[in-house]
């Protein structure tokens, strides 16, 4: 999913761009990772698929620490569910048993032709992929 066609299509209307950039995957500790290499820099989306609601609060909980400054997403913002983000880019979600992290922290400028921040474009990806986590769970991480 986070490298699926759903999320490729909707980077790159939010870019300007005919399709999304290249983008290579990987999966290591039940962590799916996806790099988009932008030339702003790289966009890393992952999602951590634990086997439990606990073993992925845990997780969430150890994530915060790698993510400097890191402050509670509250309201409507928060979709319903536990999530955080800092003003670099990041934004992490929990969802059941899964941990969603968008990072475009190596993006040091707007993108796109509305500008875009890098902390709005990691959040508009993260709602992406969240409303497609609603409609096909057990497509997730795929």
């Amino acid at each position: 999913m986070v490298c699926g066609d759903e999320v490729k299509k909707d980077m790159a209307t939010r870019l300007g761009l005919p399709e999304a950039p290249h983008s290579a995957s990987t999966f290591k500790d039940q962590i799916y990772t996806c790099t988009y290499h932008m030339s702003e820099g790289d966009f890393v989306i992952s999602v951590k698929e634990t086997p439990s609601r606990e073993a992925a609060q845990t997780y969430f909980e150890a994530l915060r620490v790698e993510v400097p400054n890191a402050t509670d997403i509250k309201g409507l913002e928060n979709l319903g569910f536990p999530a955080y983000k800092n003003d670099a880019g990041s934004v992490v979600f929990l969802k059941d048993n899964m941990i969603l992290h968008v990072n475009a922290t190596d993006i040091k400028t707007t993108v796109g032709p509305d500008h875009i921040t890098p902390e709005a474009f990691a959040y508009q990806t993260a709602t992406t992929i969240l409303a497609c986590w609603k409609e096909h769970p057990e497509q997730a991480a795929r």
